[in-house]
C-alpha cells in the first residue's frame, strides 16, 4: 500500500466491496473513541468514498482508489477497518465494529498492519496482546507484567475482504537471543519487502534481553509467508544506552524505542519510531542507506504523548504524512504533513 503501513493499505475497487460489505459510520480521527453525525451525513460519506473510488478505478484499474484503516479498540481488542477516499477522513465500516476477531494465542489483537504481498495478496500481522489484568501475561519467571506476551498474529486475504491463515507466531521465547527475563514485549509488528533477500522483514518492538538490557528497541526476522520466521531475530535499532545512548526526549528519563514504521524511498529507509515515554514521548526519525543496519537518528516530532506513527501514503499529495496514536488521551491524531523525505 503505498506507503505499505500498518493502518493505511491503499485499496483498489476494494473499496467499494468494503463499504457495501461493512456498513458505513463516519469516524475522526480516532480509533477508539469515535464521533458519529446524523444518519444522512454517515450515509454521504460512505457514498463520497464509493464515487471516488468508482471514478479513480474507472480511470486506471491498476491504481489504487482509496485508504483503508486497519486499527484495533480497547473495548473491542480486535481488528476493526475504515475508509477514507482522501487519506485524512475516514468512515468506520461495520458499525465501527470488529471485522475480525483473533481465534488464537490470547485471542486480543493490537496495532494491525497490512501489507500487500509480491504475489497480490494481503498479509496483516498485529501484536497478541490483551493488555489488561490478565494473568496469563507473565514474564519468563511466572510474573504478571502488563503487556508481557510471547508472539505475534497473522492473517492473510486475496480481497481485504475475507481473511484466513489466522497463524500465531511465537518470538520470545523460541529463540536463543528471547529467552531472557528481561524480554517481555513483543510488540507493533510491521512488514516489508526486501528486494534483495527475496524475503519480507518483519520488525516488531522487544525489550533487548541479557545482551542490551530492559529498554525497548526495534528488532528483526524475515519470512516468505507469514506463518513462520526464517531466521534467529536480531537487533535493528537500538537508540537507548546500550546502543546510540540517545538523550530522552526533555521532561523524561524514558529511554525505551517502539513502533517503527520504515518506508524506502530513493535507495534510502526512512524509520519513524516512538522515542521515550509518558506525557514526554515524541516522534523520531532514523535513515539509512541499508534496511538492516546503519539507522542514525533525526529529530521530528515532540508532540506529547504520541506512540504508533502511520503513514497514508501519496495519494494523500505531494509530501509523505504521519498520524499516530495519542494514547494519553484515548484517540488518534488525525495525518498532517510533517515533513518531506529528503
Amino acid at each position: 500500500m503505498k506507503r505499505r503501513n500498518r493502518l493505511t493499505a491503499m485499496i483498489l475497487s476494494a473499496a467499494m466491496v468494503l463499504t457495501g460489505v461493512f456498513p458505513g459510520m463516519s469516524v475522526y480521527a480516532q480509533a477508539g473513541v469515535s464521533e458519529t453525525q446524523n444518519e444522512v451525513q454517515e450515509k454521504a460519506a460512505v457514498l463520497e468514498t464509493q464515487e471516488k473510488a468508482a471514478d479513480y478505478t474507472q480511470e486506471n484499474e491498476e491504481e489504487y482508489a482509496g485508504y483503508l484503516f486497519a486499527y484495533f479498540t480497547g473495548a473491542s481488542r480486535a481488528i476493526h477497518f475504515a475508509v477514507s477516499a482522501d487519506g485524512y477522513h475516514y468512515t468506520a465500516l461495520n458499525g465501527n465494529k470488529a471485522v475480525i476477531s483473533q481465534t488464537v494465542g490470547r485471542k486480543s489483537a493490537r496495532d494491525p498492519y497490512i501489507i500487500k504481498g509480491q504475489n497480490g495478496d494481503y498479509y496483516m500481522v498485529a501484536t497478541d496482546l490483551y493488555g489488561g489484568n490478565q494473568q496469563e501475561e507473565l514474564d519468563n519467571n511466572g510474573k504478571y507484567v502488563w503487556g508481557a506476551n510471547t508472539g505475534i498474529v497473522t492473517w492473510h486475504s486475496t480481497d481485504l475482504v475475507n481473511w484466513d491463515n489466522e497463524t500465531l507466531i511465537t518470538i520470545r521465547g523460541a529463540y536463543d537471543n528471547t529467552k531472557s527475563d528481561n524480554q517481555r514485549m513483543v510488540w507493533a509488528p510491521e512488514a516489508i519487502w526486501d528486494k534483495e533477500k527475496g524475503e519480507y522483514m518483519i520488525y516488531w518492538s522487544m525489550e533487548g534481553g541479557e545482551q542490551y538490557g530492559d529498554k525497548l528497541m526495534i528488532w528483526y526476522s524475515y519470512t516468505k509467508d507469514f506463518k513462520s520466521l526464517t531466521q534467529e531475530p536480531k537487533v535493528l535499532y537500538n537508540p537507548g544506552p546500550t546502543g546510540l545512548n540517545l538523550a530522552p526526549v526533555q521532561g523524561s528519563s524514558d529511554t525505551n524505542c517502539l513502533d517503527a514504521d520504515i518506508v524506502e524511498r530513493d535507495g534510502k529507509f526512512y524509520m519513524y519510531y516512538k522515542w521515550s515515554g509518558g506525557s514526554n514521548a515524541g516522534t523520531q526519525l532514523a535513515v539509512s542507506d541499508k534496511l538492516t543496519e546503519g539507522y542514525l537518528p533525526l529529530g521530528y516530532d515532540t508532540s506529547a504523548g504520541t506512540e504508533t506513527p502511520q503513514s497514508p501514503g501519496e495519494l494523500c499529495g505531494p509530501k509523505y504524512v504521519e498520524g499516530g496514536d495519542v494514547y494519553m488521551k484515548k484517540y488518534f491524531n488525525p495525518p498532517s504533513e510533517m515533513g518531506r523525505m529528503e
